[in-house]
């Protein structure tokens, strides 16, 4: 028989309640009430979490049971006697709490990976390359083995958490505030002896050499990852070194499409497009690949030609690689060619011009052959004018 109910009946437990039933109950009483998840609950919080300080600790309870309210009165409430790990397992009540209030083993975090990008052209992925990266990391001092000087003890103040959890009154509620141990500085520990190489910080800056093997058949924006590689940190999971393949154009003119085919363009000339001929392409490892144009072919510009086996490497699938697609560009004989006499052999071998079809309001105006890039430049800085005629318009708009 116990003195007094008032605790259990906090929680909603029997006084019989064993310590799983107990912590169960305050588990789901916390989470409903906890201040940062429901404002305007903070002396209720605080009510359940004095009365599962008594109660789960068994020498206190046993106490309680005996002399009751006047037992508990002498017991006052320290929120370190609450084990929120324990009771949590590092989840979202653990944020509630900053990761504070916790006795036991702290989860192990990973650092964050070091994210490299990595220059490479489609060549590089077609054939495949191999590069040496050299790495900036910060890395456990191995001359104090990454505990920051010699006779480190558990810190008495935060009981190894970094972290303390204060309680500031306001008015008729306690609220409670989990600041960095001002004892330890937040880590946890205290060092007698500060280590001469890493002063007390526990890493060193350091560089590695990184292998980086580009395999045939990669693709750009993929990574390749050293797992456990990066920076490193005392009572933390070492983070990754990754490097990002960022494609850099290269001058072998071809280009991926879709999953595994390649796109070239080739320039036949106007001969041949007409009446056939051998054409040849330099692959991109160095290799000839020659096909046929049959005569009376009639090769237009943007034509395109398949060959079956020629294009990007299939990874883990042996030798199969994808297509290569040909596409034509019409290449016309240069103006020196055109003599008299040779357009007068053009227009007899050709097919003659259909008649122009005149309409009664038509025109006559002179045009002559510009240059390509001067248009393109003219009709780009006709567009930044546009742009910026708009953009002043804008501004003189005003609502008033």
């Amino acid at each position: 028989m116990v003195a007094d109910t008032k605790l259990y009946d906090m929680l909603g437990v029997s006084p019989t309640a064993g310590m799983a039933e107990i912590k169960k109950a305050y588990r789901a009483l916390a989470l409903k009430f906890h201040p940062d998840k429901n404002t305007g609950n903070e002396e209720k919080f605080k009510e359940i979490s004095h009365a599962y300080a008594i109660l789960s600790n068994e020498q206190k309870r046993e106490k309680y049971d005996r002399y009751g309210e006047k037992a508990e009165g002498e017991m006052g409430f320290d929120p370190s006697d609450i084990d929120i790990n324990d009771l949590f397992g590092g989840g979202i009540f653990q944020n509630f709490f900053g990761g504070g209030g916790s006795r036991g083993q702290r989860q192990a975090q990973k650092m964050k990976p070091i994210v490299l990008k990595t220059l490479v052209t489609l060549k590089d992925l077609y054939t495949g390359k191999e590069l040496v990266q050299r790495v900036s990391r910060s890395i456990l001092c191995k001359t104090c083995s990454g505990q920051g000087g010699k006779n480190v003890k558990t810190c008495s103040q935060c009981k190894g958490n970094g972290k303390v959890i204060h309680q500031i009154k306001q008015m008729s509620f306690v609220q409670q505030v989990v600041r960095e141990c001002d004892r330890c500085g937040g880590k946890g520990k205290t060092v007698q002896e500060v280590c001469r190489v890493c002063r007390g910080n526990c890493r060193v800056e350091d560089r590695k050499k990184f292998e980086v093997v580009v395999e045939p058949g990669m693709k750009f924006d993929e990574k390749i990852v050293f797992k456990e590689e990066g920076n490193q940190a005392p009572d933390t999971i070492s983070g990754d070194v990754v490097f990002v393949l960022v494609e850099k154009e290269g001058p072998e003119g071809f280009t991926r499409v879709q999953e595994n085919d390649l796109l070239v363009t080739y320039p036949i000339e106007l001969s041949a497009a007409l009446t056939g001929g051998v054409c040849s392409v330099t692959h991109m490892d160095g290799r000839e690949i020659a096909f046929k144009i049959q005569p009376g072919a009639c090769i237009n510009a943007g034509d395109v030609f398949g060959i079956q086996n020629e294009g990007m490497p299939v990874r883990g699938r042996g030798e199969t690689r994808g297509n290569l697609f040909v596409e034509f560009s019409l290449v016309m004989p240069p103006p020196a060619w055109m003599k008299p006499e040779n357009i007068a052999k053009i227009e007899k071998a050709l097919p003659p011009q259909k008649p122009s079809q005149r309409k009664e309001d038509t025109i006559d105006v002179h045009a002559r052959k510009i240059d390509k890039k001067r248009f393109e430049q003219s009709a780009q800085a006709e567009s930044d004018e546009e742009e910026s005629a708009h953009g002043r318009q804008q501004q003189g708009c005003t609502v008033q």
